[in-house]
């Protein structure tokens, strides 16, 4: 959901615990616009918040957590509130240039790494959507089975699908 990242400060932002910008070039004839809002489109909110929460996962990779996970997923901190809010709007009046930042607040590492997160949108400088403290953590997802090693891979079936991972 992003292009490029612009700028990445490990102890940056405003608790010194980190800091990115990813970008994002959004042309004004976008495939979501037409499908959001009747006569009103605009960007979905729900696009914003992906983009900014695979900023979030990228940061953490970026802080090395995924080095020793291999096979793990992201997912967002299960049974914690966030609140998602869109304070503008990404109308298709012309190219928009979206920025992602990332202001990490808390990290957790341990055998479940967790992040938590201010995370920010704005389109052309403007803020147009903000959510405070999001949590993001990796996960296991493939079943490894006891006595496997970290780089094991899955097994495919016939038709090309994971039956099971193999140490």
């Amino acid at each position: 959901m992003f292009d490029e990242i612009a700028e990445f400060d490990p102890e940056g932002g405003p608790w010194g615990r980190g800091y990115l910008r990813a970008r994002a070039h959004v042309p004004a004839d976008s495939w979501f616009y037409s499908g959001h809002f009747k006569n009103d489109p605009c960007m979905p909110g729900t696009l914003m918040a992906d983009a900014a929460t695979q900023a979030l996962s990228f940061a953490m990779a970026a802080y090395g957590f995924t080095i020793e996970h291999d096979g793990w997923r992201f997912e967002p901190v299960p049974d914690e509130m966030s609140r998602f809010v869109c304070r503008g709007q990404v109308i298709p009046n012309a190219d928009h240039t979206l920025d992602y930042e990332v202001f990490i607040e808390e990290i957790i590492d341990g055998p479940t790494p967790t992040v938590y997160a201010a995370l920010l949108c704005r389109s052309d400088g403007f803020k147009v959507f903000h959510a405070r403290r999001f949590g993001i953590r990796l996960v296991p997802d493939w079943p490894m089975p006891p006595g496997a090693t970290r780089h094991a891979r899955p097994r495919r079936s016939a038709r090309g699908w994971p039956t099971r991972c193999r140490g």
